[in-house]
């Protein structure tokens, strides 16, 4: 199992915390993620006392990417350079509370359709896992990617 992170402020950047388990070849990325609030939505839902102003500004539909943790994901993998798989899904957080984040549900990755699309027996596949910042805001999209091995299993009968 390997774990990667970003360092940083839950408000200054988005960050992404990938871990990755080997399951004999294949890989299931897992994690964590961050989405930062941008400067148009409060970080914090208000106190059930605060002006009704705070909780119109918490309620604006522009901020709901920011509430719901919402972002986009692109799985992509190469094979000597040339691109054999890309996936893009959405994912949500937790209960709409923003300061929990969101979890990166399992995703696999498996040898058997990468070997199939790259037309080859196996080797070393680079992968990368992309969140794509909801709001567009230029160098808020983070990025998570590392190296793994397919190779094929031959199995043969021995007479008895």
């Amino acid at each position: 199992m390997v774990a990667l992170s970003s360092a940083g402020s839950t408000f200054a950047a988005n960050s992404l915390h990938v871990t990755v388990d080997d399951l004999g070849g294949d890989i299931r990325l897992t994690g964590r993620y961050q989405i930062s609030n941008p400067p148009f939505c409060l970080a914090t839902r208000p106190a059930a006392d605060a002006p009704d102003s705070s909780y119109k500004e918490w309620a604006d539909r522009r901020c709901a990417p920011y509430i719901a943790q919402h972002s986009s994901f692109r799985v992509s993998v190469l094979y000597l350079g040339r691109s054999v798989f890309s996936y893009s899904f959405d994912e949500d957080g937790p209960n709409w509370d923003p300061l929990q984040g969101g979890r990166l549900d399992p995703y696999h990755i498996y040898c058997d359709v990468l070997m199939w699309k790259a037309s080859t027996p196996g080797g070393i596949y680079d992968w990368k896992l992309t969140l794509i910042d909801p709001f567009h805001r230029p160098g808020y999209n983070v990025s998570r990617g590392g190296a793994f091995y397919c190779g094929r299993v031959v199995h043969r009968s021995h007479p008895h």
